[in-house]
């Protein structure tokens, strides 16, 4: 888990002192890190064509639409953080949903689910 943007990138680039960390399977990011913000590291991830298969999830305190309708040229799932602690677990739920989807389908190279606006289920 990285606390900026900068730490993340070391993470997926297994880089300084994560070259031992494997590459990871799936990236939760939050939009507004410090230091490096989310869009700039899907912008990165986007363009290696060794990350770009990668599935995102966003997971965002704001439920703005247009971020909501960006991050669907960059990231599988847009989820809204709940603000409510107990929410956390339909949170967790639609995040082991969309795996399950996504490794029964990565092979399809079709669209798994469609993305999470503004609640928790995935459609």
């Amino acid at each position: 888990m990285a606390t900026n943007g900068l730490e993340a990138l070391g993470i997926i680039y297994q880089e300084g002192i994560h070259k031992n960390v494997p590459k990871p399977d799936l990236i939760i990011l939050d939009l507004y890190l410090p230091k490096k913000s989310g869009w700039e590291i899907l912008e990165e991830i986007s363009g290696n064509k060794n990350l770009r298969n990668i599935p995102v999830i966003i997971l965002s305190s704001l439920t703005v639409q247009e971020d909501i309708d960006k991050h669907k040229s960059y990231a599988q799932l847009f989820i809204t953080k709940p603000f409510v602690l107990e929410d956390y677990e339909t949170v967790l739920k639609s995040i082991e949903q969309f795996w399950i989807q996504y490794n029964e389908n990565k092979n399809n190279n079709i669209p798994m689910i469609k993305p999470l606006k503004n609640n928790l289920s995935i459609n």
